[in-house]
């Protein structure tokens, strides 16, 4: 399998796990689809999508292909979503989680 078909593949999972995810929260998801650029020589389209949960834009993505960008978005969207359900104390405690493990913390002291 080429790691393009690969990448088509696990856009379809994210997009289908966020459908399932806001699903058990009876939320509405809808996707705005817009061509950013073609490319001439190649060809190749720009996608960029925003996914829009119950009229409010949570996340968008960009790619290549229809699928790559609404996969982007999908991740994003989950993420979002779960964290806008979290106390302003668990999000604080996230945000240094997450530099810390992107390496942009580096003084192991601070968590």
């Amino acid at each position: 399998m080429s790691s393009s078909n690969a990448a088509v593949i696990s856009a379809g999972g994210h997009v289908r796990a966020l459908h399932n995810f806001l699903h058990g929260s009876k939320r509405e998801l809808t996707w705005t689809e817009e061509v950013v650029e073609v490319s001439q020589p190649e060809k190749c389209t720009l996608w960029h999508v925003t996914a829009v949960v119950d009229g409010e834009p949570l996340g968008s993505g960009s790619g290549p292909r229809l699928k790559t960008a609404k996969a982007r978005a999908a991740e994003i969207t989950r993420r979002e979503f779960e964290y806008s359900k979290l106390t302003r104390y668990d999000q604080a405690d996230l945000i240094a989680t997450d530099r810390t493990h992107s390496g942009i913390v580096s003084d192991p002291r601070i968590s």
